[in-house]
């Protein structure tokens, strides 16, 4: 398993190393990271109501736990419907009215076309090694959107740099109405909110770590497969 958060200031709040765990929070208005090398797991979180759906309440450190875990549940699975559910199961949002019953299939088959047709458009060259997923907050006519494309890189250590991808396809954008759903939840929650990073962090990122492994597997993708934030957080989750 290889995570990675070693980027400058995003949506980072775990990251591996050979031998530790190195926790990096930082603040979601993206204006101040602090660092610790500590790693504990803490007791499961109390389950709140907000606003007539279940939100529970994670600190950084139950975090990590959540993104591990999701990792690990996400790069093994091959069953679509309970991969997402026990993404949901992990976040503590398996009662979530809104996300629970989603129409998770219908959502990668449209993720599946617009893959397909950027790599028909503009395939990746020989010198490409693996497929970036990536996450963005997106922002279009004052109303805020999960930003999500597909780009490639060389190799891992190239990809832990950043810099703009070698493979940067012009029509690399996708749509996803389950991410563009999950960040709704978020803005309602509103970023003042601690639960806010539930949401836009950990569901997001499992959202579209399960579209993602999903797609590369329909398409008979043998490319590494890599999701995550711009500036942030990632992980390879398939192949």
């Amino acid at each position: 398993m290889t995570i990675f958060t070693n980027r400058t200031c995003g949506k980072n709040v775990c990251s591996a190393g050979a031998t530790n765990f190195l926790r990096e929070r930082c603040c979601f208005d993206r204006r101040l990271v602090f660092v610790t090398t500590a790693f504990a797991m803490m007791p499961m979180p109390v389950n709140d109501s907000y606003r007539g759906f279940i939100i529970i309440r994670m600190n950084t450190d139950e975090l990590i736990s959540a993104f591990h875990q999701m990792v690990t549940t996400v790069s093994s699975s091959n069953d679509l419907s309970k991969c997402w559910h026990e993404v949901l199961e992990i976040n503590g949002q398996q009662g979530n009215l809104t996300l629970a019953p989603a129409d998770i299939q219908s959502d990668l088959d449209s993720i599946v076309v617009q893959v397909r047709k950027i790599l028909h458009a503009e395939p990746t060259s020989s010198g490409i090694r693996l497929l970036w997923f990536g996450l963005f907050d997106g922002l279009r006519d004052d109303k805020e959107y999960a930003g999500y494309y597909l780009a490639g890189w060389t190799d891992e250590k190239q990809l832990g740099e950043g810099a703009t991808p070698p493979y940067f396809p012009e029509s690399r954008y996708m749509t996803s109405h389950l991410l563009d759903t999950v960040k709704s939840e978020a803005v309602r929650i509103g970023r003042e909110s601690a639960k806010f990073s539930v949401f836009d962090y950990a569901v997001m990122f499992g959202a579209a770590a399960t579209l993602s492994r999903f797609a590369g597997l329909s398409l008979g993708i043998s490319l590494p497969i890599y999701v995550g934030f711009d500036s942030g957080d990632f992980a390879r989750i398939a192949n």
